[in-house]
């Protein structure tokens, strides 16, 4: 039997990721507050940045600054057509008029630069992805080839878990946005469309040994038309709970926000004090570090299992519209623990030997 790509990568970190798709600045006073909210990842290199980027230099600062703060970093390889990593233009033309991420020879330049920070985690080698492209399929299988442990490849958007597995990429972190597209329907039926995606890559992952981590979005559904921030964030803390807890729900190894900055949960800066960086935060930002700090306190605890079913029954517990429960058999352990969790409602973990549960 072919080994899945899950158990064949051997990363630097093993446990339960938690990030934001355009991170905070590079501060102090921001990386603090980004890390004190729970998450544990943050993007560097951002392609938000073009016009001051592609500075190999600039990216070891970043590393720094992040380690500084206890943050493994995911290192964004877009950069301007006209400024590409090390000078090393590609051989072939670049689908987009102003930017790409980098090609093969402009990733080896870079691993051998950035490749042995201590903070360095993986490189983000795709963004709105639809399938795992000739010049992504090269970078994977450069980055698996280098002395473990391997450093992540990251393709972001919607490529199907059987595509990733044909190529060995691990990851499937496919953007679901339902209350970005569809924000008019009603929030159970958004909340369904979560469900049905969740379940959908859920299978799909498990099937093909690819691991699960869903990006969610907690921007305005009207962004870009706001006057201070390119997002705004969404009007509703229960639809930015409800998809991060649901992600455990469905054995998914990682969780990503959509956005952290712009608006989300931190207005745009940079803010160098951190009174500024406080006083940029938006309402969301309690919610997703309340969120956060209780999937880290256990997350870690889905990572090397399998998610074997997911069901619902009503809870009759205050107003809480239902239970969901996950059975998680260990891939390496013949005994069997079942994994409860309520998706709307605070978590409190408990230990009844020898099932753990949460209720």
């Amino acid at each position: 039997m072919a080994i899945k790509p899950m158990e064949a990568w051997q990363f630097r970190h093993r446990g339960f990721i938690i990030g934001a798709w355009w991170g905070p600045s590079a501060t102090d006073a921001e990386l603090r507050l980004y890390r004190e909210a729970g998450f544990n990842v943050v993007m560097a290199g951002r392609y938000m940045q073009l016009d001051t980027y592609a500075d190999a230099d600039k990216g070891v600062r970043e590393l720094d600054m992040a380690r500084k703060h206890r943050l493994w970093v995911m290192f964004d390889t877009y950069t301007k057509n006209d400024r590409p990593w090390g000078g090393k233009r590609s051989e072939e033309p670049y689908e987009h008029p102003s930017h790409h991420p980098a090609s093969l020879v402009e990733l080896q330049w870079l691993y051998e630069r950035i490749g042995k920070h201590p903070a360095l985690l993986g490189f983000m080698i795709g963004d709105d992805q639809g399938e795992v492209t000739f010049r992504s399929a090269q970078c994977t299988r450069f980055l698996f080839e280098q002395p473990r442990p391997h450093l992540m490849p990251w393709l972001c958007g919607w490529i199907p878990p059987e595509n990733l597995t044909r190529h060995n990429n691990p990851i499937a972190n496919p953007q679901i946005y339902p209350t970005l597209y569809e924000w008019q329907l009603p929030a159970e039926q958004l909340a369904l469309r979560y469900v049905n995606a969740y379940a959908a890559y859920w299978r799909q992952c498990r099937q093909h040994g690819i691991i699960f981590w869903p990006m969610f979005n907690v921007t305005h559904p009207d962004n870009g038309k706001t006057d201070k921030d390119s997002f705004g964030y969404l009007p509703s803390d229960s639809l930015v709970r409800f998809p991060a807890y649901l992600a455990l729900a469905y054995g998914a190894q990682g969780i990503w926000y959509f956005t952290y900055n712009g608006g989300a949960i931190q207005h745009y800066g940079q803010y160098e004090t951190l009174a500024e960086a406080q006083k940029a935060l938006t309402p969301l930002y309690p919610v997703a570090k309340e969120t956060n700090l209780r999937i880290s306190a256990w997350g870690d605890k889905v990572i090397g299992r399998e998610c074997t079913g997911v069901f619902a029954q009503p809870s009759g517990k205050r107003s809480c519209p239902q239970i969901i429960r996950l059975s998680c058999t260990p891939r390496k352990d013949k005994s069997c623990r079942r994994w409860t969790t309520t998706c709307w409602w605070a978590f409190w973990l408990r230990r009844a030997s020898p099932r753990w549960r949460w209720w």
